[in-house]
């Protein structure tokens, strides 16, 4: 499916028929001047740019969220798949 780090496609068919959406991510370094080889090899088309920052790693306010969340699922307190499903869905048919 990936032609280099990109993604040749954003849809791939899954067992029995039905498609899902891959979404692929790639860090890449950038002087600022020059562009990377990594998006050379991009395919044409629209693509979200997001800043990472230095270090790659968690604030200890994202990590309490984090621990928060993993704790809700333990207690039972998440979504269910087909839950999850019908939200991305709804969200889709809105754009």
């Amino acid at each position: 499916m990936t032609d280099g780090p990109f993604p040749s496609t954003l849809l791939e068919k899954a067992h029995g028929g039905a498609y899902h959406l891959v979404m692929k991510s790639i860090v890449i370094d950038w002087d600022g001047e020059h562009l990377p080889p990594e998006l050379r090899k991009a395919p044409p088309g629209k693509y979200l740019l997001e800043q990472t920052g230095d270090s790659g790693r968690l604030t200890s306010a994202q990590e309490r969220g984090l621990r928060r969340a993993l704790d809700q699922l333990d207690a039972g307190l998440g979504m269910s798949l087909a839950e999850v499903l019908a939200e991305l869905r709804r969200t889709a048919r809105r754009r």
